[in-house]
């Protein structure tokens, strides 16, 4: 399957009213789609992404986690992406039963609704790295739907599978959007703990690797980009430096880890590389490769961060 059958493709983009899902959509109409249905669960929510209307784009205004219209949904679709959750690491702190709901129990619904429409010949759920040895509700219930993917892929032999995702550098709810809002309002910006990294991907970056992924045959595989990263403390200094707004110290959230996981050691055993790519699909048949946290991976100049910052 090569790029070239976007053209003239049915897609569902869940979650596709968001920051990422917007941009999703866009490139995906440069792609020759047939259409793209864009799923949100408010009316609110669907509103926000009119500005990307149409002739190729249906808003359909569906709760995930009600199963009574998803199969209607997906009727006549070819690829889907998945991108609808709850990834505010507070609020699914704060609220783990809405936290299942949408991330687990949406992830399950759709996934049954698959099941009763075989045209879908594709499904790509966007995961995190925090579904990697998952330390919060977050990571967890991410961590779960990766599994789900996985069960279904490899029992229905559908070509379905997750990619696992830093923190995407512009998207709603980002610690720079948060950080513009503390800045505006207090004029300083909190930061948990100075030493933490993480890994980034740019949102024009996830676009492109979930664009590229619609080429890749799956069989339940779970992958990732080798992402670069930076540390909170470098990244605190260039937004201060560049806003000229204090910085509070205020100590590690419920549910965060000092250094993120994309590949667990339990996970190494059973993962290759693929390109740019690192793929984990449970077969311990190879070499294997090294585990890989937010602390070995290569990180970004203060130069770089400062233009981040800038955008």
């Amino acid at each position: 399957m090569s790029l070239v059958s976007l053209r003239n493709s049915c897609i569902l983009v869940t979650g596709g009213t968001g920051s990422i899902g917007r941009a999703l959509v866009e490139e995906l109409q440069r792609h020759g789609v047939r259409e793209v249905r864009v799923l949100a669960r408010r009316k609110r929510t669907h509103d926000a992404g009119r500005s990307l209307e149409g002739r190729k784009i249906q808003f359909v205004e569906a709760d995930i986690a009600e199963t009574d219209r998803l199969t209607d949904v997906v009727e006549g679709v070819d690829i889907i992406f998945h991108l609808a959750a709850l990834k505010d690491v507070t609020a699914c702190e704060a609220d783990p039963k809405t936290a299942h709901r949408t991330n687990v129990v949406g992830a399950a619904n759709l996934l049954k609704a698959t099941s009763q429409v075989p045209g879908v010949r594709r499904l790509i759920a966007v995961s995190s790295d925090k579904a990697c040895a998952p330390q919060g509700v977050l990571g967890i219930t991410k961590a779960l739907m990766e599994r789900l993917v996985t069960e279904t892929a490899q029992d229905r032999r559908r070509s379905f599978g997750s990619v696992r995702l830093g923190n995407v550098w512009g998207a709603s709810g980002s610690v720079l959007a948060r950080w513009h809002e503390s800045a505006a309002r207090d004029g300083r910006i909190d930061v948990t703990d100075p030493q933490m990294s993480r890994f980034i991907i740019t949102q024009q970056e996830a676009v492109r690797l979930l664009v590229a992924l619609a080429a890749r045959p799956f069989v339940g595989e779970v992958v990732a980009p080798r992402m670069r990263a930076y540390r909170l403390g470098d990244l605190a200094n260039a937004f201060a430096k560049e806003r000229s707004v204090a910085v509070r110290i205020i100590g590690p959230r419920p549910g965060e880890k000092i250094h993120e996981d994309l590949v667990s050691p339990e996970e190494a055993v059973a993962a290759r590389e693929e390109g740019d790519l690192i793929v984990i699909d449970g077969r311990a048949d190879g070499p294997g490769i090294d585990p890989f946290t937010s602390a070995q991976a290569e990180t970004l100049s203060e130069l770089e961060l400062r233009e981040l910052v800038r955008l």
